[in-house]
């Protein structure tokens, strides 16, 4: 079951578990729910801007088309992302679907509060057209998909299917 729900940017939480950073299903390891937080910082650095030699996932982890929309017209909600709540950890929400997109919206907001100039600057954009958009990266509205009473196994299930029908 998924049900909508607004979620503030600050309680999202980027999957270390996301398909588009499995090169070799036999290596395949699966991250545990206490592990999510403190690798933030570093899933994030797997989603790019530029191309590059030494990026062979560039066409799949790449968010500069989305980063450079998004400084222009600001976070706008046409496919909703999929969470789901973290165990042991109370409003917080893992992306199961719309990584990418979350990934542009944390950049965009990192970017801005260290007043580097975002991509599309230069194209008609400045540091007060991106303030103009700040409240729609704040609170993104999400559908939540309820694990509660579930085995992993029938999360694993339920998340394949929802990234099946997304993806295909």
């Amino acid at each position: 079951m998924l049900k909508q729900i607004p979620v503030p940017i600050d309680s999202l939480f980027l999957d270390p578990n996301n398909p588009r950073f499995i090169s070799d299903l036999s290596e395949r390891v699966t991250h545990k729910d206490s592990q999510i937080e403190k690798q933030q910082s570093e899933i994030l650095k797997k989603f790019v801007r530029s191309a590059g030699p030494n990026n062979p996932d560039e066409d799949v982890t790449n968010i500069r088309s989305l980063y450079e929309s998004m400084v222009r017209m600001g976070y706008v909600a046409v496919d909703r992302i999929v969470v789901r709540s973290i165990a042991g950890f109370p409003d917080k929400y893992l992306v199961l679907e719309g990584n990418r997109r979350i990934a542009a919206v944390k950049t965009i907001l990192t970017d801005y509060e260290a007043a580097l100039p975002p991509l599309g600057f230069g194209a008609g954009e400045d540091r007060d057209s991106v303030t103009e958009k700040l409240a729609s990266f704040n609170t993104i509205p999400a559908m939540q998909l309820e694990v509660d009473g579930y085995s992993q196994k029938e999360i694993d299930q339920r998340v394949a299917v929802i990234l099946g029908i997304r993806h295909h």
